[in-house]
């Protein structure tokens, strides 16, 4: 079995309810179990340089860890089949209000930088709403990187 780090978030439709349904419907995935589950965090919305006035409601973000037999590209499809079904609607703009969105963070220690998938997440080590409920859950976690999780927590606190 593999494991996995996913960052979950949402702000429309009862964001907290949301988050639930979502880490159910990963339980259920074939080959796979989860293992853990952060607190709900309320943050505040990313917005893009371009939409500085956008107004948009609070996140509800959490980090699941699972054990998984599905490879990393086997577990995005799944991870966005399920935000299809929920609702999300895919558009190219960056950082809009969603119903959920699902992210993998890590996968064991694999390194991989392809069109629709990299891991670890390219911005994860930037973002509190995603490295403290990571670190709630994993506070040993030393990150693929080679940097501990909690120097990345201490910095971005």
């Amino acid at each position: 079995m593999h494991h996995s780090y996913l960052a979950l978030g949402s702000n429309l439709q009862n964001p907290g309810k949301q988050i639930e349904k979502t880490i159910i419907a990963i339980s259920n995935l074939n080959h796979s179990r989860l293992l853990q589950q952060s607190s709900l965090y309320q943050t505040k919305p990313l917005l893009p340089p371009e939409r500085p006035d956008e107004i948009q409601e609070d996140y509800v973000n959490a980090v699941i860890k699972i054990a998984t037999q599905l490879s990393p590209k086997a577990l995005l499809r799944e991870t966005q089949a399920i935000e299809t079904n929920m609702g999300r609607v895919r558009s190219e703009k960056r950082w809009q209000a969603r119903i959920i969105d699902i992210d993998i963070l890590l996968y064991d220690d694999v390194y991989m930088e392809t069109p629709p998938l990299t891991i670890p997440h390219p911005e994860m080590q930037k973002r509190l709403f995603v490295i403290e409920p990571l670190y709630e859950i994993a506070p040993d976690l030393i990150l693929p990187m080679g940097k501990s999780l909690q120097d990345v927590y201490l910095q971005l606190k």
